[in-house]
Formats: structure tokens, C-alpha cells, sequence
């Protein structure tokens, strides 16, 4: 059975902090469909548990914190394709310090604008 109270409550938090949580999400995900997954089971997650919010911090508070362990907990679970475990598996230690990549990056930006400007 719908508790009536509840579902109005997550609603009206839903319209007011939708938006700046699920900003949260893509930041942490770089993916904005997997930032409206999460945000979906972040509200559904809120209102299965609303019990136990304790009303020590903001309902603001509360969702982020929910979101934020529901993006980390997806984290954790994701396994590495096999394409990204390939493309690991083919990496190569060139060696070069960071003062090195520096200057391969800077000399590597000189000749494409040199290229570009023929």
C-alpha cells in the first residue's frame, strides 16, 4: 500500500532537488543517461527508506549522500570490458617523466597548428 504522505514528500523534493543532484551525477560519471538511472533509484531508494531519514540534516543532505552511494556502488560493480581490459593489457611504459610528455604535447600542438595554417 501507498503511504500517500510519503510520496507527495519525495515528489515535492523530487521537483526541488532533481536537477542540482542529478548535475552531481554527470560530474561523477561523465554519462548523463547513466546520471538519470542513478537519479531515478535515487528517489526510488529514498522513498523505500524514508523511515529512517532522521531529519538531522536536510532532505537535500540526505539525497545527495543517497546518490552519491548509489554512483559508488556502481563503480565498484562494474567489471572491465574486455575491450577496456585489451586495450590495458596493450599499454606500454614509454618511460617518459612528466616534464617529457609535456614537451612531446607541446611540440605536438605547435606542428598541428603549423599544418593547419597551410
Amino acid at each position: 500500500m501507498i503511504d500517500r504522505d510519503n510520496k507527495d514528500l519525495i515528489e515535492e523534493w523530487y521537483d526541488q532537488f532533481s536537477e542540482p543532484i542529478i548535475k552531481y551525477i554527470v560530474l561523477m560519471t561523465k554519462d548523463y543517461q547513466l546520471a538519470e538511472d542513478i537519479m531515478q533509484e535515487t528517489f526510488i531508494r529514498a522513498y523505500r527508506t524514508i523511515a529512517t531519514y532522521r531529519k538531522e540534516a536536510s532532505p537535500k543532505t540526505w539525497l545527495f549522500r543517497i546518490a552519491r552511494n548509489l554512483t559508488v556502488d556502481y563503480f565498484r560493480k562494474k567489471k572491465p570490458t574486455i575491450q577496456e581490459m585489451n586495450f590495458f593489457a596493450g599499454y606500454k611504459d614509454t618511460g617518459l617523466g612528466p616534464d617529457d610528455q609535456i614537451y612531446i604535447k607541446e611540440k605536438s600542438q605547435q606542428l598541428t597548428k603549423a599544418i593547419i595554417k597551410r
